[in-house]
């Protein structure tokens, strides 16, 4: 693995066959906008731990790491966050016997990492999370899983009370990923339950993800109404607490309610019988955070 310093240009490359007259070289730099892509690369260097090789990107922002090289979507995290910061990595040596890396920078002083160079209990490098859509994609990257059992994937509501979302079995791959495929309005926290064969448990760091409500207020019927009675018909991306104000052209709240309204389509009975003969505006809103997501027309005949 090599580096040179430079910005607009790929600058972190990878071969597999350094020892052949012509090997071939591949960007392993990362997607556009990552933080490997935006700095200069100092230093790299590839640690043996176990049976498994850690990427070391020495760059203007700091270390970075990974155990899975991908190309030109390579993900990289950082090292030594409360430590090294964001100094320039400029320099490594690793000492062999011991598996010690010294790191220099440039205006933060040297620093030592120590990488186990025996089998040791799993390692995790990565747990990320990210929106996708209108669900929640959870991936997390380990290593030396020998005597390990499973992950518990939990989530939260609050970052204090977590419950189980899953269970993924450990491959001996060192790569997963699962699905939240109902997230909460609002706040979503995340974390592993990492469980041993001897049943040993431990837990990661804790992620979340804001994932808001999006409301599809199809229509209110019959509208005009003559009638007591309507119907609002909702689609939700996930289910929410709601508020319904109705409110005249002076500004004023003539009819509200709050109702726990499911996922996907509903359909809501509203007694409109209060209001008089007039225009009005209907705004929904989200309980958790107060946004109105939608305001509607409506005439009372």
């Amino acid at each position: 693995m090599v580096t040179y310093s430079n910005y607009g240009a790929p600058s972190v490359w990878y071969t597999a066959d350094a020892s052949v007259a012509t090997p071939t070289w591949t960007n392993v730099e990362g997607p556009a906008a990552s933080a490997v892509e935006l700095a200069s690369a100092r230093s790299a260097m590839i640690v043996r731990t176990g049976s498994t090789n850690v990427y070391v990107v020495g760059t203007s922002t700091g270390l970075y790491g990974t155990i899975i090289l991908s190309g030109a979507t390579t993900v990289w995290e950082r090292i030594g966050t409360a430590t090294i910061a964001l100094s320039p990595s400029v320099s490594m040596r690793l000492r062999a016997s011991d598996n010690k890396m010294a790191l220099g920078t440039h205006g933060n002083g040297l620093f030592m990492l120590s990488f186990p160079s025996a089998v040791v209990p799993l390692d995790l490098l990565s747990f990320q999370a990210a929106k996708n859509e209108e669900n929640v994609q959870l991936k997390w990257f380990s290593a030396n899983e020998t005597g390990f059992s499973h992950y518990n994937v939990q989530k939260s509501d609050d970052g204090k009370y977590f419950s189980l979302l899953t269970t993924v079995k450990a491959t001996g791959s060192g790569t997963y990923q699962t699905i939240d495929d109902k997230p909460f309005a609002g706040q979503n926290y995340y974390r592993l339950e990492m469980v041993d064969v001897d049943g040993k448990r431990r837990f990661s760091k804790v992620i979340n993800v804001t994932f808001d409500t999006k409301v599809n207020l199809v229509s209110v019927y019959p509208n005009p109404a003559k009638t007591s009675t309507v119907t609002l018909d909702l689609t939700l991306n996930n289910e929410s607490d709601l508020v319904f104000e109705w409110t005249d052209i002076a500004g004023r709240t003539r009819l509200r309610s709050q109702q726990k309204v499911a996922q996907g389509n509903s359909q809501i009975s509203v007694d409109v019988s209060v209001l008089e003969s007039g225009l009005y505006f209907i705004t929904t809103k989200n309980v958790a955070n107060n946004e109105t997501l939608r305001v509607m027309r409506f005439i009372k005949q």
